[in-house]
């Protein structure tokens, strides 16, 4: 885990605080396609973004624990939201019964953690190190599924995306590739943290998109229109 600082520390509070903003006004905005799966992928990066406050401020196994809890509580589920965002805005809405299916393996995931003191499938070293922070080694099923699968689905969605942009006119081409750029952000700095390539640095990030969303936001008005279906009158 990141070894926290005071600024680090308020940082992330503060990041917390203007998602909780982003989630309200995306809440409240449900006539934009995809608006409500989008407040819930950032309600989502709000508990990673707690994960990592918590879990930066203590110095104990415990505390430590309780954070590493929540924060693989949220990412299992993160890449369902992410692309259950992306198809609904690109018009190719996901029903209920298949996000349901998504949902499996997140679930099964879920239990794997829990139980993990019987098997040491998903984690096979938690210690606390003399820096303070919890030293953490992945297991096989953290290698062989959790990632692969959420792999699988952030891929899934991006290629959606990629695919409307290719679709979309020049009008709202550029709103679409702003979209699509502030994703890559997070998602680059997690591929580098996964492989050992960069430290913990992907809650970091999600502060940095956030200027570029109230971009999309106000400059483009991401969560106030709706491109796609423009584009499906013009055609």
């Amino acid at each position: 885990m990141l070894n926290f600082k005071y600024f680090p520390a308020a940082y992330l509070a503060v990041s917390i605080i203007v998602s909780a903003f982003i989630v309200v006004y995306a809440w409240r905005n449900p006539q934009t396609r995809g608006s409500r799966a989008f407040a819930i992928s950032c309600l989502i990066s709000i508990l990673w973004m707690c994960s990592d406050l918590i879990s930066g401020l203590s110095g104990n196994f415990p505390e430590q624990w309780f954070g590493l809890i929540i924060k693989y509580f949220a990412t299992p589920i993160l890449p369902v939201a992410f692309l259950v965002f992306a198809r609904q805005y690109c018009d190719k809405p996901i029903n209920f019964i298949q996000i349901k299916l998504l949902m499996i393996i997140p679930v099964i995931t879920w239990l794997v953690i829990l139980t993990n003191h019987r098997h040491h499938l998903f984690f096979t070293k938690l210690e606390i190190g003399i820096s303070g922070a919890m030293t953490v080694e992945l297991g096989a099923y953290y290698w062989s599924v959790h990632l692969l699968y959420s792999h699988s689905l952030i891929t899934a969605g991006f290629v959606t995306i990629l695919i409307e942009l290719t679709r979309a006119s020049r009008h709202y081409r550029k709103q679409i590739s702003l979209l699509f750029f502030a994703l890559c952000i997070p998602i680059v700095v997690n591929i580098l943290f996964v492989y050992k390539i960069s430290g913990n640095l992907t809650p970091l990030t999600f502060p940095i998109i956030f200027p570029i969303m109230a971009y999309a936001m106000f400059r483009h008005q991401f969560l106030g229109s709706n491109p796609i279906a423009y584009e499906t009158v013009f055609h």
